[in-house]
């Protein structure tokens, strides 16, 4: 599953842009620059800070995009998500280059903190940083990539993410087994069978709300910390019942597991029903000389002109009166 995270960096913005660069990391195709060349990033994001007297203070923002080892993503097409993510920071210069030296490919996007044609700083509330990753979470999916599914708005922690770019959690290793548990079994005693062959004990009753699982380890689990409606038990049960599956009543001894289809998988669209059609949009705050990035409610997201059938990936730009 992709992941993106904002990193709080010490390094300063030359080194930064030297080691995201490097060769010991990446390769020259897979580095590109956005309202900007890659090769000459620093010196044109300094220009723009001397420009506008902006050298003090916060001089970039760094972001990291990884994806699942098990989406097997070519360096190419990670590279072109990307710099899709990076046309959404409009009047920021950035600086994209993509990692091959890890088992997982991730990207790394360094931002010029000023805004070429406004002046201002960049600036945002924890709500822009988790519309900035909905936004690379809608761009993975459009390239057929798996994301992390946000249940209820509920925040995935700080070392969760860390522990997903490296495959290592044992909460998205449950996930994976009742994946393939849904995409072996065509019912719901089937599916536990599964998971018990495979060491995960699943406590799924009538009288229960939700389903509960334990790992090899011994760690439990409820089906509502999965990060994704699509493992709730409601969810799981209407999907057996969409897929016409029937459950056993066959004695637990007699019971095998069938290959059948699963429950495929609902991703519902970016912010729910109130900014399902909410553009990505810059806003300027004139007092404190910053600038915001996020969304707004009567915007519209990137989405597909259904006259053209085209693909709407416009951004707001500033207002220039704002400078």
């Amino acid at each position: 599953m992709a992941v993106l995270k904002f990193t709080n960096s010490k390094s300063s913005l030359k080194k930064l842009a030297q080691y995201i660069t490097s060769d010991e990391k990446t390769e020259d195709k897979l580095i590109s620059g956005k309202d900007c060349m890659a090769a000459s990033a620093y010196d044109e994001m300094i220009t723009v800070k001397q420009m506008f007297g902006k050298r003090s203070g916060r001089q970039y923002i760094h972001l990291v995009q990884s994806f699942d080892v098990r989406d097997q993503v070519s360096y190419r097409k990670a590279h072109e998500v990307g710099r899709e993510l990076a046309e959404l920071f409009t009047g920021f210069q950035v600086l994209l280059a993509t990692h091959k030296d890890r088992r997982h490919v991730h990207n790394h996007l360094l931002i010029n903190s000023v805004n070429f044609e406004t002046g201002l700083k960049y600036q945002q509330s924890k709500e822009d940083m988790q519309n900035i990753k909905s936004m690379s979470d809608y761009l993975c999916r459009e390239a057929g990539l798996s994301v992390i599914e946000h249940k209820g708005g509920e925040y995935i922690s700080r070392a969760e993410y860390k522990a997903a770019e490296k495959g290592e959690s044992w909460k998205f290793r449950l996930m994976g087994m009742i994946d393939s548990g849904l995409a072996a079994a065509k019912t719901k005693e089937g599916f536990i069978l599964f998971m018990e062959l495979h060491g995960y004990g699943v406590k799924w009753m009538d009288s229960r709300s939700s389903i509960t699982y334990t790992t090899p380890e011994g760690l439990k689990c409820r089906d509502d910390k999965l990060h994704d409606k699509k493992y709730i038990k409601e969810e799981m049960e209407n999907g057996f019942i969409q897929d016409g599956h029937v459950q056993s009543s066959e004695p637990a001894e007699k019971r095998s597991i069938r290959s059948g289809r699963g429950i495929a998988g609902n991703h519902p669209e970016i912010g729910g029903d109130s900014e399902r059609d909410g553009r990505f949009d810059s806003r300027n705050q004139k007092d404190s000389g910053q600038q915001r990035i996020g969304f707004t409610g009567n915007q519209h997201i990137a989405g597909t002109d259904q006259s053209t059938g085209r693909k709407n990936k416009r951004i707001v730009r500033p207002d220039d009166r704002s400078r």
